[in-house]
């Protein structure tokens, strides 16, 4: 069960968490920016990032 209460304020959260990473998904992918995001930021070893 997603949905563990009836509570407006839960909905809305899970409404927005799902609304802000279905825009970040676009824009990486709008910019193409996902070989970057792996080689620059998820798979780097300068330890400064």
């Amino acid at each position: 069960m997603v949905f563990v209460t009836g509570d407006p304020m839960i909905y809305g959260a899970d409404a927005s968490i799902a609304l802000v990473s279905i825009g970040i998904v676009a824009v990486l992918t709008y910019f193409k920016k996902w070989k970057w995001l792996w080689e620059e930021w998820l798979t780097t070893v300068d330890h400064k990032k």
